[in-house]
């Protein structure tokens, strides 16, 4: 079944008011005769399969599973959890930010229960930048007790786990670029 509209061209973007770049454009920067299927750093099962000891055999380097954390964060407004999950990503505080941009929040505040529409992001990043990613959603976000919970990532593949460090900043290095 194609689900592709008739006359789709790879190359062509989608006319939408926030610049994307189609799926197919890490396609055809990363296929290679050595990598003819076009994938970065990504393992096929069988070797998967041989990663038991916590370590990738094409990088022989650890998996970092337990440095990694997934941070949550909501607000009221859609445009400021868009404008801060990108914030987060332009500092290298987070690898990756999912915006999930229609939530609904039931909660008792000051004796009174709320019943409001709100967005949520959900930030990758390590776990030694959550204090990081905790001062500066106090210090910008609306709300005068946001809601910020973090949670270690136990497992995941070895490859997005690295790739969460290498995108991010050393917090042993200093201040984040930005």
């Amino acid at each position: 079944m194609n689900l592709r509209p008739s006359g789709y061209e790879p190359d062509e973007l989608p006319d939408c008011s926030t610049p994307r770049r189609s799926r197919d454009h890490r396609l055809r920067r990363l296929v290679s005769p050595d990598n003819p299927r076009g994938r970065r750093h990504f393992p096929g099962r069988d070797t998967l399969a041989s990663m038991t000891d916590g370590t990738d055999p094409h990088r022989s380097q650890p998996v970092l599973s337990d440095s990694c954390s997934e941070i949550v964060i909501t607000a009221e407004d859609r445009a400021w959890v868009t404008d801060f999950a990108r914030t987060l990503v332009d500092q290298r505080l987070a690898a990756c930010v999912h915006v999930i941009a229609d939530i609904r929040a039931i909660y008792r505040w000051d004796g009174s229960i709320y019943d409001d529409a709100q967005s949520r992001i959900a930030v990758h990043s390590r776990s030694a930048l959550v204090p990081a990613i905790v001062a500066k959603t106090d210090a910008e976000h609306p709300d005068l007790v946001p809601c910020v919970i973090a949670m270690p990532i136990s497992s995941g593949h070895p490859a997005y786990l690295r790739w969460i460090h290498e995108e991010t900043v050393d917090p042993g290095a200093g201040p984040a670029a930005g």
